[in-house]
């Protein structure tokens, strides 16, 4: 945690002294000052006006917005259009299975049917020559996950994937994006935690001095693995363990796959621990800092064609993919 904060904390100081023009050591000591009310954020350089709206709005000279007849005209809405085009797939939120959507209580999940038919649909469109998928996840379900790396997979046969990393990618983030063919990911992106974890509330404690309890009709020695009302035997912990132990293999596995590298390298970096971007890009993860060269994977699930590609999609949209 002291690592992660830390590179957080320097990639900030680097931003704030480019943007401010101040130096390192000056934006340090004035994080440790501060904070500051607007005067003294001014006379440190931190803002450049103190102004309310009316005052922003006069500057400016006009406070008209760009209408829809801007966009129209851009759009070429009344010519056929048949324009190279670059397909964006969202996986915001929770990677859950099922569909994507937002709830009051869970907040975005972003469903596995959902993101795979985005997938499949740009795939299947002739003008889409790449797909940007967009993943903005701290993880969730290992099946979901599993589910939206294979589309991926498929998806790379016919035309590259490159994921566009946001502030989380990790874990089930990870997961899904660990098979493009190019991660691009921000300085301060939090990705990596290659791991995976179980457990439950065990709550008949709790049920017991509520008065609540329960009739149980079971089949299976095991059906009551993951009920809230007991907790787990030692024999419970072994065979859960197990399971974890099988997936995490799987992970370490298919993330040495994707980002062409030893099983045993990527476990030097793996066991859960989280990475930010300016780390995983040294660390061999396979990210690819902002305006970075990649090149097609090799392997039986590469798509055609392995000569070097320009940075990112401009190529794309202009050559295709052979």
């Amino acid at each position: 945690m002291e690592a992660l904060v830390g590179s957080l904390f320097e990639y900030y100081v680097q931003a704030v002294a480019e943007g401010r023009g101040l130096t390192a050591e000056r934006v340090r000591a004035l994080v440790d000052e501060g904070p500051f009310d607007a005067a003294r954020a001014k006379s440190a350089g931190l803002v450049d006006e103190l102004l309310y709206r009316d005052q922003v709005e006069e500057k400016v000279g006009s406070t008209q917005g760009v209408g829809p007849g801007r966009y129209l005209r851009a759009a070429r809405s009344f010519v056929p259009d048949s324009r190279p085009q670059i397909a964006l797939v969202y996986v915001v939120g929770t990677i859950a299975s099922g569909e994507s959507q937002e709830g009051a209580l869970t907040g975005a999940l972003a469903g596995a049917d959902t993101i795979v038919q985005g997938l499949r649909e740009a795939a299947g469109r002739e003008r889409v020559r790449a797909v940007v998928l967009r993943v903005d996840s701290p993880g969730g379900s290992g099946v979901a996950s599993d589910a939206v790396w294979r589309e991926v997979a498929l998806v790379r046969r016919r035309k590259p994937v490159i994921v566009s990393m946001g502030d989380y990618a990790a874990s089930g983030g990870y997961y899904v994006s660990m098979g493009a063919d190019a991660i691009v990911a921000g300085p301060g992106t939090i990705t990596g935690s290659i791991g995976v974890f179980s457990g439950k509330f065990a709550l008949g404690g709790l049920y017991a001095k509520l008065g609540l309890s329960e009739d149980v009709v079971q089949r299976g020695r095991r059906a009551r693995r993951f009920s809230s009302s007991v907790p787990w035997s030692d024999e419970d912990r072994a065979h859960v363990r197990s399971l974890n132990r099988a997936f995490y293999a799987t992970f370490v596995a298919k993330a040495a796959l994707g980002r062409h590298r030893s099983e045993a390298a990527i476990e030097e970096v793996a066991q859960g621990r989280v990475w930010t971007g300016r780390e995983a890009i040294h660390l061999g993860v396979g990210l690819q800092g902002e305006g970075g060269r990649w090149a097609p994977p090799r392997g039986p699930d590469a798509p055609r064609g392995e000569q070097r590609r320009p940075a990112l999609v401009g190529a794309l949209v202009r050559r295709g993919w052979p």
